[in-house]
């Protein structure tokens, strides 16, 4: 069953999170193989949430022998400024999820480096991510698949430029930004992630519907979601109605 929510969003629903989570694997695993025929790689964003980092693992059981995984390249989306505690950081979160499955090297998983600043940090980021996906000055990337488990306004809220006497302005469009909070923390841009060829929002909250699931993405997104938990065993990667 499909449904469009008030932003456009399509809401694929399915009995289970098992099934959920197993249409998200075979998503990534088509979207891989054939953006490394086509391209040469594959290109990943990821916001490292419990849904999301639920979704890798599944991937990558399914998939770790295959080809794809020695060109792909896994992005965080949004990572805590500063130094985070062990096991917070999401470039170190995503790692730890794929690895038990995959022989992924360091460099194949990027995220913000730790600096004691937000602004340092996104910097610091967004110069890593030029080097590694070989982007001119203002280029951003075309993602291959962005994969959140929170609408991209709030995942990568725009960036504001105090000025003295006046109403914020907001900055120009970057590559990564850094967002002012408790903790701060650095983030893909809305505008890069707009750019990705597709944008997958994982919802296992089976309390929602289906109007409040669209409402979750912006026009063009995909939104996987279970309609119940794990009760009993189903057969896997079927939407229903």
């Amino acid at each position: 069953m499909t449904a469009a929510g008030e932003v456009g969003a399509t809401v694929f629903r399915f009995r289970t999170v098992d099934e959920t989570l197993t249409a998200v694997a075979t998503e990534l695993a088509a979207a891989a193989e054939q953006a490394v025929a086509v391209r040469g790689r594959f290109l990943l964003a990821v916001e490292a949430e419990e849904p999301c980092l639920r979704a890798c693992r599944h991937w990558a059981a399914l998939t770790g022998r295959r080809r794809f995984w020695a060109y792909t390249l896994v992005l965080a989306v949004r990572e805590p400024a500063g130094v985070a505690p062990p096991g917070t950081g999401g470039r170190e979160r995503l790692r730890d999820t794929l690895r038990p499955a995959v022989a992924l090297t360091a460099a194949q998983v990027l995220g913000a480096d730790g600096s004691p600043s937000a602004p340092a940090a996104a910097r610091a980021y967004a110069r890593t991510l030029r080097l590694a996906l070989e982007l001119r000055p203002g280029e951003l990337p075309v993602l291959d698949r962005v994969l959140l488990a929170h609408h991209d306004a709030s995942v990568a809220p725009r960036p504001a430029r105090r000025s003295v006497g006046g109403p914020s302005v907001p900055e120009p469009d970057a590559l990564a930004h850094a967002v002012e909070g408790d903790p701060p923390a650095v983030t893909l841009s809305r505008e890069t992630l707009a750019r990705g060829r597709r944008v997958v929002l994982l919802s296992l909250d089976v309390s929602r519907g289906a109007a409040e699931h669209a409402s979750l993405g912006r026009a063009g997104a995909i939104v996987y979601a279970a309609a119940a938990p794990d009760a009993v065993p189903s057969r896997a990667g079927r939407g229903t109605g």
